[in-house]
């Protein structure tokens, strides 16, 4: 099971309405369950979707002297008699929330280890050769 999975669902147990007045101008982050109602008035209404776009590529645009040296390289994803510590940018990559599930964690993480390469503009890196495995599979 997947999130896509509950797309097919139209209400849920706890779901919140936004009834705003004309002209509100509402900012959310795309990755919140949302969905448009059906239009109950006699006035026609617009929405629009903008997504932000910047005008030049958002990589290597701050300061990565705080990076620590080995960054990039693996570490051991098996025992290996060491504290794994939580600074580390595997460890921040692949944690987890307390609402995640077991399936939602692992996409979750798959995105984190994504977005990190687009922003060090690197597609080698890996954190707990999460997509290195999935890469794998497809050669």
């Amino acid at each position: 099971m997947s999130e896509a999975s509950i797309g097919r669902y139209q209400n849920i147990l706890g779901q919140q309405h936004v009834v705003c007045p004309a002209g509100t101008l509402l900012i959310m982050h795309m990755g919140i369950w949302h969905g448009g109602g059906a239009n109950r008035s006699d006035k026609l209404r617009y929405m629009f979707k903008i997504r932000l776009c910047p005008t030049e590529k958002q990589v290597r645009l701050w300061d990565l002297s705080d990076l620590p040296d080995d960054h990039l390289q693996q570490r051991p994803i098996f025992w290996v008699g060491n504290e794994r510590t939580t600074d580390h940018i595997h460890s921040i990559l692949t944690e987890s929330e307390p609402w995640f599930e077991f399936d939602t964690s692992r996409l979750e993480y798959i995105n984190r280890i994504k977005f990190w390469r687009y922003l060090l503009d690197n597609e080698s890196f890996d954190a707990d050769y999460w997509l290195t495995r999935l890469e794998n599979d497809f050669e």
